[in-house]
């Protein structure tokens, strides 16, 4: 599988011009010499969130899209959509979305039983 790293770059290499050095690009971006994008690129050194948040930025580019593509089958992307309210609001909302999740698993089971 993937790393979130290769994905980004993947992604980045794509929206590049053929005739358009990939390194270059990234140097030119993240506002680092050749050899450091070089490091990058080739996973000898680990983007930092700035730098990940940069290209990102930079090439319209949705982390959290690129989060689910990597490992999907083990996160959930959640976005705050307004401010909270109570300080127990976040807890409230967790707990009534986890009785929501265990109602799905179990009409998931109760189909699956049928089908047997």
């Amino acid at each position: 599988m993937k790393s979130s790293e290769e994905e980004l770059f993947n992604y980045i290499k794509q929206k590049l011009p053929k005739n358009v050095s990939f390194i270059d690009k990234i140097a030119e971006v993240l506002d680092l010499s050749y050899d450091a994008a070089y490091r990058r690129v080739n996973r000898k050194t680990a983007l930092n969130l700035a730098e990940t948040l940069k290209l990102a930025n930079h090439y319209n580019i949705d982390l959290n899209t690129l989060l689910l593509s990597t490992n999907n089958s083990k996160r959930i992307i959640v976005e705050k959509t307004h401010h909270l309210i109570e300080d127990d609001y976040l807890q409230t909302f967790l707990d009534k979305s986890s009785n929501e999740i265990e109602k799905l698993r179990g009409i998931g089971r109760s189909i699956i039983n049928k089908l047997s």
